[in-house]
């Protein structure tokens, strides 16, 4: 596809997502005024029109991997959208993102990730973020991390979260295979607490691991201790590429109020009674 055909299209799909436009569309809907023939027509124009750009930036729908990187580690994007603006916020991503992502959560919304984006280190992560709150944030909810704690809310409208690998990450807390993990899978702040510590909580408040971690039994003194220690990890595993070329920037603020604050040593304030 040539640049000026690439261009057109854009344009084309530009006008399929304005409001005025698509408020007539469904208004012609909902009085049936559209045939049969001219409703199939407009779904399967905006279907070729995704396959086409999707296949041109190389993306699979059903793979999503985060670029430039090997080992299946880095920072995503969640967006939270209200169902009217999913079609806008795909063809947007479609048109406008490198990154592979994906809509909802094995086919249904969970809290704030209506749209996920793998983008890889903390800087390509933040740099598309400012893009996305310049862009369509008026097409994205407010992002609520008191909804999903997982989550850093980086700008208001965009959460992030480093993702670990299967291999060294488990959500069940049990050994696998013989393997002791080195992370839970989940954490608070966009990072994922270290496995060794929520098996000390959990030897120390006797209840499932789901129960501690969702039902929020830890406080917040102690999960910023939780954050300072899996932060130093994940330093040593992945340097830059976890917090970013310059030294400071928000996650490193973060790091360095919960260090001042609480330090980084075991047995925890909240686990003594």
């Amino acid at each position: 596809m040539t640049a000026d055909n690439y261009a057109l299209l854009k344009n084309l799909i530009d006008k399929t997502l304005d409001d005025t436009y698509k408020n007539k569309v469904l208004e012609y809907f909902n009085q049936g005024k559209l045939t049969e023939k001219e409703k199939n027509d407009l779904f399967e124009y905006l279907k070729i029109i995704d396959n086409i750009v999707l296949a041109e930036r190389g993306v699979h729908k059903n793979k999503v991997e985060f670029v430039g990187d090997t080992t299946q580690a880095g920072w995503k994007i969640h967006l939270a959208v209200e169902p009217k603006n999913y079609q806008y916020v795909f063809r947007w991503l479609v048109l406008n993102g490198p990154y592979d992502f994906k809509h909802l959560h094995g086919g249904e919304t969970e809290a704030g990730k209506d749209f996920t984006i793998y983008n890889g280190s903390w800087d390509d992560m933040f740099a598309f973020a400012q893009v996305i709150q310049e862009k369509i944030s008026g097409r994205l909810k407010i992002f609520d991390q008191r909804v999903y704690s997982d989550c850093m809310r980086v700008l208001p409208n965009i959460g992030a979260r480093f993702q670990l690998p299967l291999a060294i990450a488990s959500d069940t807390g049990l050994a696998f295979k013989g393997k002791q993990y080195k992370f839970f899978m989940y954490g608070w702040n966009g990072v994922s607490f270290l496995h060794a510590d929520m098996m000390t909580l959990l030897e120390y408040y006797k209840v499932s691991l789901v129960k501690l971690y969702r039902q929020k039994i830890i406080d917040d003194h102690c999960r910023k201790i939780l954050f300072v220690r899996a932060y130093n990890e994940l330093v040593k595993m992945y340097g830059t590429y976890f917090f970013g070329a310059k030294r400071s920037n928000m996650l490193t603020a973060m790091f360095d109020k919960f260090e001042q604050e609480c330090g980084s040593e075991l047995p925890m304030p909240a686990m003594t009674r």
